[in-house]
């Protein structure tokens, strides 16, 4: 009875010895194949010789700088003040400048309150203010006595009659009239038909009316005094001849009663 382990073997090597059949008229034997054939021999390999040996390749990058070690304990300083060492004394080197300054650390918790000081001087009184607004009115006060009596007053005034006086005068245009004019007093007739030769019932309880041809005209286009009426005619204007012009004057006179 044949061993399963040496026919598995057997085979292995029959099987490798098959591939090397195959690649015997390679030129160059291949290290990568000769690995994967563990071994195995190829004929191109035994008949080659060895040539001499290349010239050394260029050197290559340096490698990683490795941990630094763990420092080791500083020594004594001796009676001179040197650090004493396995090579002799060392004189202690000049201090390093200072480093940068770290970032700040939190701000730390609040103290405790501390008593209170002595209050202060009293400052200076400050400027008045604004006066307020004005309160509400109290309460009336109670009735005093009545005073003494008074002397007797002037008799009061009962009434007051006002009466009017009206008078007109009467005036016809000897010719036309375009211009400012200036009609006497004189020129003029009264309701009685008797000739004028004043106004009457002019002045400052009084007032004045004048008709131009039965029309009744507006106050800036004549003025009055007790001698004459004076026309202001606006541009264009005429009083044809025969035209009537009346004045009218009304006069008030008061009567108090008593």
């Amino acid at each position: 009875m044949k061993c399963p382990a040496r026919s598995k073997r057997t085979a292995r090597k029959k099987a490798r010895r098959q591939k090397i059949r195959r690649h015997r008229h390679h030129k160059k034997c291949c290290c990568k194949q000769r690995t994967k054939y563990r071994g195995a021999r190829c004929r191109n390999q035994t008949a080659a010789r060895v040539g001499p040996q290349g010239p050394a390749g260029p050197m290559g990058p340096q490698g990683l700088q490795g941990i630094q070690g763990i420092a080791g304990a500083y020594g004594t300083p001796n009676s001179e003040g040197y650090l004493e060492s396995h090579e002799g004394p060392y004189a202690a080197g000049a201090q390093g400048p200072q480093g940068v300054q770290g970032v700040p650390g939190p701000q730390g918790a609040q103290g405790v309150v501390g008593p209170q000081g002595p209050p202060g001087s009293a400052g200076i009184q400050g400027a008045q203010g604004i006066e307020g607004a004005q309160g509400i009115q109290g309460e009336q006060g109670p009735v005093g006595p009545q005073g003494e009596q008074g002397p007797t007053g002037p008799p009061s005034i009962q009434g007051v009659v006002i009466t009017p006086a009206a008078r007109r005068y009467f005036y016809s245009a000897a010719a036309n009239i375009d211009l400012p004019i200036v009609i006497p007093a004189n020129q003029f007739i009264d309701d009685n038909g008797v000739m004028t030769i004043v106004f009457s019932g002019i002045g400052p309880s009084s007032y004045a009316n004048v008709y131009i041809n039965g029309i009744l005209q507006q106050d800036s286009l004549y003025t009055v005094s007790a001698n004459a009426l004076t026309l202001s005619l606006e541009q264009g204007d005429i009083i044809y001849q025969g035209t009537p012009i009346i004045l009218e004057t009304v006069q008030f006179s008061a009567q108090i009663i008593v």
